[in-house]
């Protein structure tokens, strides 16, 4: 059975491990030592991951409410998108890399 920090801190008895979950993840987030400002950073990627899929029914609900004046909105996006995706994947990975950085860097005693 895995057992939750706070038996490896207070010697009690071993707790079993929150189910995982984003609602779980937050509550670990909020209960953690950790600063605000990473705490927040937390979040901001959690969210991220978590709403992941939310722009995926975007174009479809455009396309149902605008018929197809949506048509041209969609596909300059989808040009944009088409020309600047390596940029887009590079920045953020390069964001994701500075958090890690100072993440590290705050943990050195």
């Amino acid at each position: 059975m895995a057992t939750g920090p706070a038996a490896a801190t207070t010697g009690s008895s071993p707790t079993p491990e929150p189910p995982a979950g984003p609602a779980c993840r937050y509550r670990e987030i909020t209960r953690s030592s950790a600063s605000t400002a990473t705490q927040e950073v937390a979040f901001i990627i959690l969210d991220v991951i978590v709403l992941l899929p939310v722009p995926v029914p975007v174009p479809v609900v455009l396309a149902a409410v605008l018929g197809s004046g949506a048509d041209r909105m969609l596909d300059v996006t989808h040009e944009w998108v088409g020309q600047n995706a390596r940029t887009i994947g590079t920045v953020i990975e390069a964001v994701f890399a500075v958090y890690l950085i100072v993440k590290g860097i705050r943990a050195i005693p």
